[in-house]
């Protein structure tokens, strides 16, 4: 219910100021999500995976690229672009995994502590 994906049966709830039953879509756009088993896509390469979820969650093209390109050279990947992800080491993907998910500035990250 706080990521935006179920709605509420009763109860009143807010994410980053946005009424969880009623503005889910705005609480998607202000949450990134990082789920214990990744959720990045192993037969894709890193580039794809990081333009993927960029265009999840909303932003617009011309920056898709731009952006790609600094978070690329900001985690030290950018020799790694077109490896595909089931090729990293576990702590890479962690890594990625994390950085696409505040990819678009966030108010708030949930990351998924279940086994």
């Amino acid at each position: 219910m706080l990521c935006g994906l179920g709605k509420p049966t009763s109860g009143k709830g807010t994410v980053a100021g946005f009424d969880i039953a009623r503005q889910s879509e705005a609480v998607k756009k202000n949450i990134g999500y990082m789920s214990r088993k990744f959720s990045l896509y192993e037969d894709l390469r890193v580039w794809e995976n990081i333009r993927l979820f960029a265009g999840i969650y909303g932003l617009k093209t011309p920056d898709i690229a731009r952006k790609t390109d600094e978070m690329l050279a900001s985690l030290g990947f950018t020799t790694e672009k077109e490896t595909m992800v089931r090729e990293l080491p576990l702590g890479w993907k962690q890594k990625l995994a994390f950085s696409v998910s505040i990819f678009h500035e966030p108010k708030i990250v949930f990351l998924d502590g279940r086994l």
